[in-house]
């Protein structure tokens, strides 16, 4: 089951609007709704909290794939969060591999892009939405906080 949930700017990293169980029209729909630079612009003038966002999670793997804007209101782009399992190895390769929560971000600066991956999110095509990602600029990589 795809759960949506979406973040105003300002919000506290915990809070968040549930929009319940979607599928990939009606993400679209969202995503072309929303005010995008109305959110980035009252993020820059409160200058606490999150930035606006909007979050697909599978409730069956854990997996999320969110997309937030950064920049300003003449320079903007996407960023898109990836949350998923990564194998790990212990200290120089030794030990048993363990799966780790991971959080890769990439910045996209056009939103077909932002659709094309939510498109392979919601269809489940992880490896080829992992590809394509890869190819894209990287923003941050780091261990998920949740």
């Amino acid at each position: 089951m795809l759960e949506c949930t979406i973040q105003r700017a300002g919000y506290d990293q915990d809070q968040f609007d549930r929009a319940g169980q979607m599928d990939f029209s009606g993400f679209t729909a969202v995503f072309d709704a929303f005010p995008w630079m109305a959110e980035l612009e009252k993020y820059h003038q409160l200058q606490k909290g999150c930035s606006a966002t909007i979050s697909v999670t599978n409730t069956a793997d854990d997996r999320s794939l969110w997309v937030s804007v950064a920049g300003d209101t003449r320079h903007s782009h996407y960023l898109i969060g990836y949350v998923h399992l990564r194998p790990r190895t212990g200290l120089l390769g030794l030990g048993k591999t363990q799966e780790k929560k991971w959080l890769d971000i990439y910045s996209i600066a056009r939103p077909e892009e932002i659709k094309r991956y939510f498109s392979l999110f919601f269809n489940g095509d992880y490896p080829k939405l992992e590809e394509e990602l890869h190819l894209e600029k990287v923003f941050q990589s780091m261990p998920s906080a949740k």
